[in-house]
């Protein structure tokens, strides 16, 4: 694998990354990584009156939200410090069905 100029700091930026996302009266709101993994969640009264349900499922669409603001956070970042053709690049060596690869 081929070094990156600031490779340690772009690493530590892109690993600080979090996506954020909010039903539409605010009453859930989450922030989450390019994982999909939730960072931080806010509940106010309001959320907790819709029900485990209801509640259940809004959380999981707002993260999947959440993680996709996230990726494209960090795919802007990646296309900022390494130029939108190499970004590209990498995004499509991540692709498991691209047959491209042998």
């Amino acid at each position: 694998m081929t070094a990156v100029p600031g490779g340690d700091e772009l690493g530590r930026r892109l690993a600080a990354v979090r996506g954020r996302a909010r039903n539409v009266d605010g009453s859930v709101q989450v922030a989450a990584t390019v994982h999909g993994a939730i960072a931080e969640l806010r509940l106010d009264e309001r959320a907790l009156a819709m029900g485990a349900e209801r509640l259940g499922a809004e959380i999981v669409r707002l993260a999947a939200q959440a993680s996709v603001s996230a990726m494209r956070e960090e795919l802007a970042e990646l296309a900022h410090e390494l130029g939108a053709d190499r970004a590209a690049e990498l995004i499509d060596a991540l692709d498991p069905e691209d047959d491209r690869r042998g």
